[in-house]
């Protein structure tokens, strides 16, 4: 069974996968490989987006393969 970032990845261009790669080295000050919620609702307002926590919560929850991790990996998005 592919996992949810498996099937994102697989349909997004190398261009939609760069900008997402680009988005994150924003939100991953810290270069871990991994952001937690607070960082992924800093970062998209660093990036612009002022998204209202319920919604940031609901996104992190949707891409994180280990959701009671709490933290978001982008690795996952490469094969």
């Amino acid at each position: 069974m592919l996992s949810c970032e498996q099937i994102i990845a697989e349909h997004l261009s190398v261009e939609e996968v760069a900008g997402i790669k680009e988005g994150f080295q924003v939100m991953d000050t810290e270069n871990k490989g991994k952001i937690n919620l607070d960082e992924l609702r800093v970062g998209l307002l660093k990036l612009g987006h002022q998204i209202p926590d319920g919604d940031v919560q609901i996104l992190m929850e949707a891409v994180s393969i280990f959701p009671l991790s709490g933290n978001f990996f982008f690795y996952l998005f490469h094969n």
